[in-house]
């Protein structure tokens, strides 16, 4: 009967690119940060609207201070959202997840760092975490930099997000090192206007195409 009588038009999406035979259509989303009023204001906002045109009001996050610890310890703790969800979308399918970070070791031991990634819906007000990866950790022996950029993948099935909700991209960077007077720092990275795709953190959103 469905094909006698169809329902209503659909909401018109742009995708970055469609997987037509699974029904699938992909939104990249670009981090940045959108300086406001009250402060700093990290955002995921459509790829498509502001990849290489529009520049972060700050391009990264670094930990604070020299750091060391032989125990790996969470250095940097990064919220980035998408705008409130104006119609009823189904995530289905591997999320992808490139994070843009370097390290730093100084001193002659061997600094260590990894991302762990986590996606919430969040729903009036309450964030639920929908899908999670860990990196596996780069190392930097002697003092310099290293880039520690991450691409992580991990599956998401039918998750409902409504009206109303809005998804949530949370970066954790853990790291360790000697001890003092050798430290590290880490330096998580989101620039929109990067061409080198080094100093980006884009998130990859596979969404169900109702054909």
């Amino acid at each position: 009967m469905s094909s006698l009588f169809p329902g209503g038009p659909q909401p018109f999406i742009n995708y970055n690119w469609a997987d037509i035979a699974n029904a699938t259509g992909y939104i990249v989303y670009e981090a940045f940060n959108a300086y406001n009023s009250v402060g700093d204001s990290l955002q995921l906002t459509e790829n498509v609207l502001i990849k290489n045109t529009i520049a972060s009001n700050s391009v990264s996050s670094i930990n604070s201070g020299n750091t060391y610890g032989t125990a790996f310890a969470k250095v940097l703790d990064k919220d980035f959202d998408t705008s409130t969800f104006q119609f009823n979308r189904l995530i289905n399918g591997n999320v992808i997840a490139t994070i843009g970070l370097l390290l730093h070791q100084e001193g002659a031991g061997t600094g260590q760092c990894y991302v762990v990634v986590n996606l919430y819906r969040v729903r009036s007000g309450t964030p639920a975490l929908i899908g999670t990866q860990t990196s596996a950790p780069t190392q930097k022996t002697g003092t310099g930099d290293v880039n520690a950029g991450k691409t992580l993948v991990f599956a998401v099935s039918n998750e409902l997000i409504k009206k109303g909700d809005f998804l949530r991209l949370n970066v954790e960077v853990w790291g360790k090192t000697a001890a003092s007077p050798q430290y590290y720092y880490t330096v998580l990275k989101y620039d929109p206007l990067d061409t080198t795709n080094t100093d980006r953190t884009l998130t990859i959103i596979p969404y169900k195409i109702e054909v």
